[in-house]
């Protein structure tokens, strides 16, 4: 049986606005085996469409210079993550990207674009 954890794609298209389809291409049979892959833009120019096959959102230049990240949370959930420390309590039911939040409905903690244990995105995760 095929599991994947972690996978991650990192693109720096140095001197051609490259556009690749997607950054992870797998057979339809074994897509929801991957748990959290991720695709990150690292400078340069060019896009990456899709995190796995047409699942996932594209990363690209942000104009702010630095990382963009996508990941994709379909698929079976990733195996759990060791506990983070408590986070102080964000006032007002808002939060910024990055912030240590609880996952709806859950006891577990998340931050940024982390996917939460039912596979749903981190409030505090980026648009």
């Amino acid at each position: 049986e095929h599991q994947a954890f972690g996978v991650g794609v990192y693109h720096y298209f140095r001197d051609y606005p490259v556009v690749a389809h997607t950054g992870i291409q797998a057979p339809a049979a074994v897509v929801s085996s991957f748990h959290s892959p991720l695709v990150v833009f690292l400078n340069g120019y060019g896009t990456v469409d899709h995190v796995i096959n047409d699942y996932g959102s594209s990363t690209h230049s942000n104009g702010q210079g630095g990382a963009v990240v996508a990941t994709w949370c379909g698929g079976a959930p990733a195996p759990p993550p060791p506990p983070p420390p408590t986070p102080t309590p964000t006032p007002s039911g808002s939060c910024n990207v990055g912030d240590v939040v609880q996952c709806p409905g859950k006891t577990t903690n998340c931050a940024g674009n982390q996917c939460c244990p039912d596979n749903s995105v981190c409030p505090s995760a980026d648009d």
